[in-house]
């Protein structure tokens, strides 16, 4: 099972406030669109029964610096936790052009089977 998975974004203008610092919000989004691809990864590799997973939480998000305009960033999440449907990660974003952390956080998403909750049936040692 693929504990870890890395996920890049370039930061586009759009992506940008007034200053060419990263929206929150939108650095909020691209964690989310990380882990989900994560999950999809888990799912696939584990063989589950389960379609798709949703995020259900985020906890303790933390914005250290503010990347600019054209920087690439890095996200990886770390899966920490199993439960029956839900799967715990830890995220670290990353400034790929001198590795400083950018931001920290961690989330929980739910497994789904045809659009409600469903037993995933993975384990850490899968």
């Amino acid at each position: 099972m693929k504990m870890t998975h890395e996920y890049y974004h370039i930061v586009f203008p759009e992506d940008a406030n007034h200053m060419g610092t990263i929206f929150g919000g939108k650095l909020v989004s691209i964690m989310d669109l990380a882990v989900a691809q994560h999950t999809i990864i888990l799912l696939k590799e584990g063989q589950s029964k389960c379609d798709d997973a949703v995020t259900v939480n985020f906890n303790n998000i933390n914005f250290l610096i503010g990347p600019k305009v054209g920087d690439l960033l890095r996200v990886t999440s770390t899966l920490t936790k199993l439960g029956i449907k839900s799967m715990n990660f830890d995220m670290l974003v990353e400034r790929v052009n001198d590795n400083r952390v950018v931001a920290t956080g961690q989330t929980v998403f739910v497994a789904r089977f045809l659009g409600m909750a469903h037993a995933h049936h993975l384990t850490m040692e899968n």
